[in-house]
């Protein structure tokens, strides 16, 4: 087991090392961030000792794939989404947002199977007011996806995994 503390608000989890690379959302400020273990330890050793492990998902590097999304920012909107070498989805969000919580399952696991051929990428609204003026978003959640630099379709509001997952297949 290791102890996980949210990067925002500091609130601490004892975690089974099992969980090391997935997503977790913070109970008390709902922030989402990724659990790692200090040093890149494997989950195997992880999972002997109790380590304070914190961190934010964030995105990796085009050629690595990840399984879970990666949160971006204003500050990196445009390495991590508009130079990405595969297609990207960024889910734009916020915490007090409820249809957001309600796809947030299915973002994750479309992550997991898209891992390697596209990018799921969070940008939490509330914080990146530049890059929702830059892409016209207005309501929330809004799908962007993007393919070779350029806005390639969207999807505004709550849709079923089924909706988004046939916009997702027209990245790929």
């Amino acid at each position: 087991m290791i102890d996980v503390s949210c990067p925002s608000c500091g609130e601490t989890y004892h975690v089974s090392g099992e969980h090391v690379g997935r997503s977790l959302k913070c109970r008390r400020c709902e922030r989402v961030f990724e659990v790692t273990v200090p040093g890149g330890a494997p989950a195997a050793a992880s999972s002997q000792a109790s380590t304070v492990a914190s961190g934010v998902a964030t995105a990796a590097p085009p050629a690595a794939a990840t399984s879970h999304p990666v949160e971006v920012s204003d500050r990196d909107f445009e390495q991590s989404v508009l130079r990405s070498s595969q297609p990207v989805v960024v889910d734009f969000w916020a915490s007090w947002c409820g249809p957001c919580r309600a796809i947030a399952p299915a973002i994750e696991q479309l992550a997991t199977e898209y891992a390697g051929r596209i990018t799921f990428a969070k940008l939490n609204a509330d914080d990146n007011p530049r890059t929702m003026m830059t892409y016209g978003v207005q309501g929330l959640p809004t799908l962007v996806f993007f393919k070779d630099g350029r806005e390639a379709g969207r999807l505004v509001g709550a849709h079923p995994k089924t909706n988004i997952k046939r916009a997702v297949e027209q990245l790929v």
